[in-house]
């Protein structure tokens, strides 16, 4: 309430917050799809998770990360939903509404000040990190489908050709 947070933003940031929890346990089930062995699939998550957080704008400001590295922060989840969150909250407050008393105050209480200083509104937009969200979650559905069915026809084919295996051979036949 200190900066003015306002009800509106309400449905739009628990969406962010739903779509982020969900894009996250579907990254796990790939990577378990895909894995398969507990450590690799915890290691290889650890790591996802260390990197997604540090390059999530909210320990190191987006317009300050280098060129090199800004495909990290593209690829973080958290990066998306705390920008979309951020900006849709900044969206539906009131800040700037109030009068100015002097030149702190206006550059303070300024919206675009604020989301600018943050550093999304450089890179992204509330729409653009839903996307970006969405888009995340059904390619790793995607993936998961992908990993999954090839172990399946694995299986399948291991089963037909131990059967195959098992059968007596007919010497005539082989011939």
């Amino acid at each position: 309430a200190s900066l003015g947070w306002s009800w509106d933003s309400y449905w739009a940031m628990s969406l962010f917050c739903v779509m982020l929890t969900v894009s996250f346990l579907q990254l796990g089930k790939t990577l378990s799809a895909g894995l398969g062995i507990y450590q690799n699939v915890a290691a290889g998550y650890s790591i996802y998770l260390y990197l997604s957080f540090v390059f999530s704008g909210f320990f190191v400001n987006p317009a300050q990360v280098p060129t090199n590295l800004r495909w990290i922060m593209y690829l973080s989840m958290v990066f998306w939903g705390i920008s979309g969150s951020e900006l849709s909250m900044l969206e539906h407050n009131d800040l700037g509404e109030q009068p100015c008393t002097s030149f702190v105050s206006c550059i303070v209480y300024n919206r675009n000040f604020v989301a600018h200083s943050s550093g999304f509104s450089l890179v992204t937009t509330a729409y653009k990190s839903m996307l970006a969200l969405i888009v995340a979650f059904i390619l790793m559905i995607c993936v998961e489908h992908y990993l999954l069915r090839k172990k399946v026809l694995q299986r399948r084919n291991y089963k037909v050709r131990a059967e195959e295996n098992a059968k007596p051979k007919d010497i005539m036949t082989s011939i």
